[in-house]
């Protein structure tokens, strides 16, 4: 569990609205100025200022044939960044080799982040035809039944792992 620090309770106020204009395009590819309006409740002028930062820094790009937005390459980034210093996916990675050799199936490890999970590791199988599941989906009710599923509780992963 997360430990809470004074430092957690204070809020940038931007930071937050910036933070929910990239919450957008968790489960959307991509959206119009409008959506990202409608779905942050934010007034035009400054979700336009907002995504004009993120567009600057490369976290957001814009299509104007078809006038939507999309994350940008800087977001991949980081999310390398996060993977390649990770002890958990560096730990679990050999551990996921090993079980999609052992079965032929995809295996996937995935945290808990508040109420959803998120995919952080992926090991592909030897079958020629694979489900993907979406990288975040609400709640552990809604995921898909795959071929083989293993559960460990963190305190026993240590000893699978070593």
């Amino acid at each position: 569990m997360l430990r809470q620090t004074k430092e957690m309770s204070r809020h940038v106020e931007a930071v937050l609205k910036t933070l929910d204009i990239l919450d957008c395009f968790v489960h959307s590819p991509d959206a119009t100025l409008k959506e990202i309006i409608d779905k942050t409740g934010l007034n035009r002028s400054r979700v336009m200022r907002l995504i004009g930062t993120l567009e600057s820094r490369g976290y957001l790009t814009y299509d104007p044939h078809n006038r939507t937005y999309r994350l940008g390459s800087r977001v991949m980034t980081l999310g390398k960044a996060y993977e390649l210093n990770n002890d958990l996916i560096t730990l679990a990675r050999p551990v996921l080799k090993h079980l999609a050799d052992q079965t032929g199936e995809m295996a996937s490890l995935y945290i808990l982040d508040k109420f959803e999970r998120v995919a952080i590791g992926r090991e592909r199988g030897h079958h020629p035809i694979e489900v993907i599941p979406e990288a975040k989906e609400n709640g552990w009710k809604s995921m898909r039944v795959l071929p083989v599923r293993c559960f460990w509780p963190i305190h026993q992963m240590r000893y699978a792992i070593t």
